[in-house]
């Protein structure tokens, strides 16, 4: 359960606007000199980077994909050159090739 102290605790900080936080002369308010939390961050995780990476993908090319089955089966598909062009393309891609 959370502890919360009271309002008039020396520790509460007073409300005050934020358009009253500055002077006309451009100078922060007393008020606005106190301590602040630190900033909000986002940390992701390798795993969060290559899902997002994975889901920016483009979309599958059904009508590709089945003539290339279909090359596979008969054993048409499969010369070095083809393999090397698809392995460099995958690499390239994954920006994984140099």
């Amino acid at each position: 359960m959370s502890d919360i102290g009271p309002l008039n605790s020396p520790a509460a900080t007073p409300y005050i606007p934020a358009d009253s936080l500055r002077h006309s002369a451009g100078r922060a308010h007393p008020a606005a000199a106190q301590s602040t939390p630190d900033a909000d961050r986002v940390e992701l995780s390798e795993h969060a980077r290559l899902l997002s990476r994975a889901l920016d993908l483009p979309e599958i090319r059904i009508d590709l994909v089945q003539s290339v089955r279909a090359e596979l089966a008969s054993g048409e598909y499969e010369t070095s050159q083809k393999l090397d062009d698809a392995a460099e393309s995958l690499l390239r891609e994954l920006d994984l090739f140099g």
